[in-house]
């Protein structure tokens, strides 16, 4: 008989709750229960430039998320390592400390990105994990739509043929949403690299934009009641509220 899998689920550039895939694997695969885990990593945060308030909305975003994680079942941990090379050890670390069989993230693109999640994949290998990662930013894998000789597009018009033929045959994939689970872990309290989520939002306050979900939400539902009918002529002129103002939430992955 098989026994129930330990997930963890790695938050990156998807913080929420709603319409995460990998969150929903996660808690659907974790039958001994699932850990949602986010690494901040301030060394790689300077070299990509990032001011405060974006700090503040990916930290606050984050914090944003633990009641709704709770109310699932699953805890949150929070590290903080000194640079990027670390980040594959301190997974691997968390993963073997909770005995986690598979560790769920949504895909991100670049190549330093495809280069870290190689690293973390190999790391959990050594400690009999596997990294599983899934599409949330695009409808269809991209990756997988390649020309007749099996490589990828490089002009436009083939690709979106080929793109729509594709969605055309397999259809919109469903929105999975999260399942409570019948398991709470408990992490142990002395995990490397650990600290408080408290810690890190009084480190980096909220600014201009409050962080989570329920703001760009009401946004949104704001700009689908009306404005997005005018928004053709009304986006361009400064004077004119005329677009969703979503982009600070996008940017995070709040909506």
């Amino acid at each position: 008989m098989t026994q129930p899998a330990r997930t963890i689920v790695w938050l990156r550039g998807d913080l929420r709750v709603d319409d995460h895939p990998a969150l929903a694997a996660a808690t659907r695969r974790g039958g001994d229960g699932c850990v949602a885990l986010f690494v901040a990593t301030p060394e790689l945060w300077d070299r990509m430039h990032w001011g405060a308030a974006r700090r503040a909305m990916v930290i606050g975003g984050v914090a944003a998320m633990q009641s709704s994680l709770k109310a699932l079942g699953v805890p949150l941990v929070t590290l903080e390592v000194a640079r990027d090379s670390a980040i594959a050890g301190a997974i691997a670390g968390v993963a073997q400390a909770l005995k986690a069989s598979e560790v769920h993230a949504n895909r991100e693109f670049g190549v330093w990105e495809d280069d870290r999640d190689e690293r973390v994949a190999a790391g959990l290998a050594k400690a009999g994990c596997e990294l599983v990662r899934h599409e949330d930013q695009t409808i269809l894998p991209v990756r997988e739509i390649r020309s007749g000789s099996g490589t990828p597009y490089t002009v436009f018009t083939p690709f979106k043929k080929r793109w729509l033929a594709t969605l055309a045959e397999i259809g919109i994939p469903e929105i999975d949403t999260p399942a409570k689970t019948k398991t709470t872990l408990q992490p142990p309290d002395d995990l490397p690299h650990a600290v408080s989520i408290h810690e890190l939002v009084a480190r980096h306050p909220a600014r201009d934009f409050p962080p989570g979900e329920a703001e760009p939400r009401r946004r949104a539902t704001a700009f689908l009641a009306g404005p997005i009918e005018r928004y053709h002529d009304d986006r361009d002129p400064p004077a004119l509220d005329g677009t969703s103002t979503l982009s600070p939430w996008l940017a995070c992955g709040s909506i």
